[in-house]
C-alpha cells in the first residue's frame, strides 16, 4: 500500500509535468474530423514564431523550414486541427474575438503585417494572439498550407479559412506558430 503522503506528491507532479512552457497556451478540446473526433490536450504560442510580443513575425520561410525552426525549440507546427480548434474557441466562433467579423479587431485591412500582439484586441478565449489576419500560418496535416488569413485578406481571415501551398512557397504573409504535445 503507497503511503498518502506519497500519493499526494505523485499526483502533484502528474499535474505539474501537464503544464504549458512560459509563452504557449493549454488547449483542450476535440479535433479530427466529424465522424473521427477525439479528445487532444496540447499547447500552442500565444504570438506568431518567434512568440514573442511586440517582435514581427517570422516570415518569407517554406513549410519545411517553419517545420524545422518548430523543432529547433523542441516544438512541432501545429496540425490543422489543433491551430482551428485554438482559433474558433472550441468550434465556437468564426473568428477567434466572436461570430462576426469585425475590420478594428484584427490586422486584415493594411498592407503590411505588424508586430506580434499589436492588435490587441485579435485574441479569443485562449490568449492567443493573431490568428486572425497579420499573416497566414503553416499548419500540418491534411496537406501543405496556412491557415487564417494575412493582413489584407479582411473578412477571410477567419478561423476555417485553410489554404494549399506548395512545399517550395515562401510569401511575406505567410508564418506560423508552433504546438507541443502535454
Amino acid at each position: 500500500m503507497i503511503p498518502f503522503f506519497l500519493l499526494c506528491i505523485n499526483l502533484s507532479f502528474a499535474q505539474d509535468s501537464l503544464q504549458c512552457p512560459n509563452g504557449m497556451q493549454s488547449i483542450q478540446g476535440e479535433v479530427g474530423f466529424v465522424s473521427k473526433k477525439k479528445a487532444h490536450h496540447f499547447c500552442i504560442d500565444q504570438f506568431e514564431f518567434p512568440n514573442i510580443e511586440g517582435r514581427f513575425p517570422t516570415v518569407n520561410i517554406t513549410w519545411n523550414e517553419a517545420k524545422n525552426l518548430c523543432k529547433s525549440v523542441n516544438k512541432r507546427l501545429c496540425t490543422d486541427g489543433e491551430w482551428e480548434l485554438a482559433c474558433s474557441d472550441s468550434g465556437h466562433w468564426k473568428y477567434p474575438y466572436g461570430p462576426d467579423y469585425d475590420d478594428k479587431k484584427c490586422n486584415t485591412h493594411s498592407s503590411t503585417f505588424g508586430k506580434s500582439g499589436e492588435y490587441r484586441e485579435c485574441v479569443g478565449s485562449w490568449k492567443i494572439f493573431d490568428l486572425s489576419g497579420n499573416v497566414r500560418e503553416w499548419t500540418a496535416g491534411g496537406g501543405v498550407g496556412s491557415y487564417g488569413g494575412y493582413f489584407n485578406s479582411r473578412k477571410g481571415s477567419n478561423c476555417k479559412n485553410w489554404e494549399a501551398h506548395s512545399l517550395l512557397v515562401k510569401k511575406n504573409s505567410i508564418g506560423f506558430r508552433c504546438c507541443k504535445e502535454l
